[in-house]
């Protein structure tokens, strides 16, 4: 999940200007996580980590 989250945050700080990575936590896991909510909570976390700054 971290290396989901942070190559779009990589290409979005490479490149010029202002650019924005829209994050969705939308994807096919189930044999990854051990309940619905596991993976949601590991995309925020994951997200969180990138401005460590905002709660």
């Amino acid at each position: 999940m971290n290396r989901a989250v942070q190559h779009p945050d990589r290409l979005a700080r490479a490149t010029e200007g202002s650019a924005t990575a829209l994050l969705a936590p939308a994807c096919a896991s189930m044999d990854q996580f051990t309940s619905h909510a596991e993976p949601g909570d590991a995309f925020a976390a994951a997200a969180r980590a990138l401005v460590p700054d905002v709660a």
